[in-house]
């Protein structure tokens, strides 16, 4: 009975040989001779202490006896798998530790920073880079490109340094900041403020549709009519011209298209941006738990752009 169980058992194995022969698959097993012959393929069978029987991917078997065996069993558990497993987990935690010490390192040296603004719905943005260039015409344009940073309210970590920031409302213009924000050593607080410039603006159209009204006025003005005789006292020799205002027409021209120019630029005056900064008393506890999530990481999800021209 046994014989004919390990005959069929054969017989089904046999079938994966040509899978073996081909070289499109990797026996699983391996058996290691003390006298340093190795044998690839399946094992069959394995008695304790007695024997192991492999079969060979060419189909055929072979029984070794255990006194003369070093090593049998699957090759993900060879010495030499193993030593290069525990190799390769040995380096793997020494990059992790390595990589958690420099940040701890990095932690270290943060300062705890307080963002806050009045103005709701409001982020902060800070300049992640910078580039600019000279026209043709020898005009030098400038570029700077911001991640966000946080909605205001928020705490930051920062290294000590000189930071470019910028405030934006909702999907609104990206307003840049025209001093920076020095971090020393120390925690500090920085309210980013929005100054509404709605009343220039308003102004500015109102100084627009003014200059083209009076502007059009004056010039149409200066263009008057006169009498002209030319026989004096002879009414019948008199006609009309032309009475040019120069002084008018002058200040109807220059000075209304001064004063629409004036007025567009008021018209589109965007809103100011600008932070105040102030010391900040923080428990150390505080401290440390700023520092897991610094203003000074916060790169990129994406970039508003900004120019300067």
């Amino acid at each position: 009975m046994r014989s004919a169980v390990l005959g069929l058992i054969l017989s089904v194995l046999s079938t994966t040989a040509p899978a073996f022969a081909d070289g499109n698959s990797t026996p699983p097993d391996v058996v290691y001779k003390k006298d340093g012959t190795i044998m690839r393929g399946t094992i069959i069978e394995r008695i304790p202490n007695k024997q192991v029987e492999i079969l060979l991917p060419n189909g055929q078997s072979r029984k070794i006896d255990m006194k003369e065996v070093e090593f049998a069993g699957p090759v993900t558990e060879t010495p030499a798998a193993k030593a290069a497993a525990e190799e390769k987990s040995e380096a793997k935690a020494d990059a992790k530790e390595k990589e958690e010490a420099a940040k701890a390192d990095d932690d270290a040296d943060r300062v705890p920073v307080r963002l806050t603004s009045k103005t709701p719905k409001t982020t902060v943005l800070v300049e992640a880079a910078s580039a600019s260039y000279l026209s043709a015409t020898g005009v030098l344009h400038g570029f700077s490109a911001y991640a966000p940073v946080c909605d205001l309210p928020c705490d930051r970590a920062v290294k000590p340094g000189t930071y470019k920031l910028a405030l934006s409302r909702g999907e609104g213009e990206l307003l840049q900041a025209p001093n920076p924000v020095v971090v020393a050593d120390k925690p500090i607080e920085v309210e980013g403020r929005i100054v509404s410039r709605k009343g220039t603006r308003i102004a500015g159209w109102g100084v627009t549709l003014g200059s083209i009204g009076l502007g059009t006025y004056l010039t149409v003005d200066s263009f008057g009519k006169k009498q002209e005789c030319s026989t004096p006292g002879d009414p019948t020799s008199c006609y009309e011209t032309t009475d040019l205002n120069l002084t008018e027409l002058l200040i109807g021209t220059i000075g209304g298209t001064v004063g629409m120019m004036v007025g567009i630029a008021l018209a589109y005056t965007p809103d100011k941006a600008d932070f105040v900064v102030r010391p900040m008393a923080m428990p150390s506890s505080s401290r440390a738990s700023a520092s897991a999530d610094p203003m000074s990481r916060a790169l990129p999800n994406g970039l508003g752009m900004s120019g300067r021209f």
